[in-house]
């Protein structure tokens, strides 16, 4: 396997966003779509690091054979493509394009509406970007956290101006103002949203077994979800049959402080189910297991 790690920086390059959304918004998402058949292949040869680890995916944690993995690399990067496309569809006022369901949609409801705050653990999996913009005023007090690479990479990519949700850079040369933007907006009753799936160089890191084989972990959404005593929902965003299904897990912290390696154990559980059940939409380009 390869050494590479996560970089925070976003697959791709802005030239590539702006035909794709020129094609978006002039031709429709179908012509978009068709233009992927061509696109996605380029990535097998020219993204080689990205593609070692696919391959190392489909054949040696969910074993595949060689055909079977080989066409499954394809679809990767071509599923990969659809939701990049879907979400800046939904950015440009696209969003009844699409058919969009709910899993466990009352009980999250029941947690944001309980007044207390949230945290909100998500994955890579599907477009998670755009969960917010189908949340109606309930993503107006979403507030998703970013690493300060990942959020300037973004923007190059996605006008924040319009998005439907907050953003809070992660300021590693001034935490405590991270630290406190948070608890600001969990004092008011509102949502703070973290990926659970991806960690840079120099982050701490938890270990637990995932698919099969051990994994890191990004230490810092368990620990600040195990210190500050709200609710703890794990999402994920799931494309299917042309449609979006978000599916809500709620943590079983039991009102009281919960210890971090247990939210991680609930949570690798809850993303094990979602990625065994959609494989080709957890989109994992890195080395991940050790």
């Amino acid at each position: 396997m390869s050494e590479q790690k996560w970089t925070a920086k976003s697959r791709g390059n802005p030239l590539g966003y702006r035909i794709f959304i020129f094609f978006v918004k002039h031709f429709g998402l179908r012509f978009a779509y068709a233009n992927l058949l061509y696109v996605a292949p380029y990535f097998i040869p020219f993204a080689p690091q990205a593609t070692k680890a696919v391959w190392y995916y489909y054949r040696r944690i969910l074993h595949y054979g060689v055909p079977k993995s080989m066409w499954s690399v394809y679809l990767h990067y071509f599923r990969f493509g659809q939701c990049l496309i879907d979400k800046m569809a939904i950015q440009y006022g696209l969003k009844d394009k699409f058919r969009y369901t709910f899993d466990n949609y009352e009980a999250f409801l029941d947690v944001l509406n309980a007044g207390k705050g949230a945290v909100l653990i998500g994955a890579h999996v599907g477009a998670w970007q755009m969960s917010a913009s189908f949340f109606g005023n309930y993503g107006r007090k979403m507030h998703v956290v970013l690493v300060d690479k990942e959020y300037e990479q973004l923007k190059k990519y996605v006008d924040f101006r319009e998005r439907a949700f907050h953003v809070i850079p992660i300021n590693k040369t001034d935490v405590l103002d991270t630290m406190l933007t948070i608890k600001k907006a969990l004092n008011a009753g509102e949502y703070i949203c973290l990926q659970g799936d991806r960690y840079t160089n120099d982050e701490h890191t938890l270990e637990a077994d995932f698919m099969g084989r051990a994994a890191d972990f990004p230490e810092g959404p368990f620990l600040l979800a195990s210190r500050l005593r709200v609710p703890v929902v794990f999402f994920y965003s799931v494309r299917a049959n042309g449609g979006y299904t978000f599916k809500f897990v709620i943590a079983d912290v039991g009102g009281r402080r919960c210890d971090k390696y247990d939210l991680l154990a609930q949570y690798v559980n809850s993303l094990e189910q979602v990625v065994r059940a959609h494989p080709q939409m957890w989109f994992n380009f890195y080395q991940f297991w050790k």
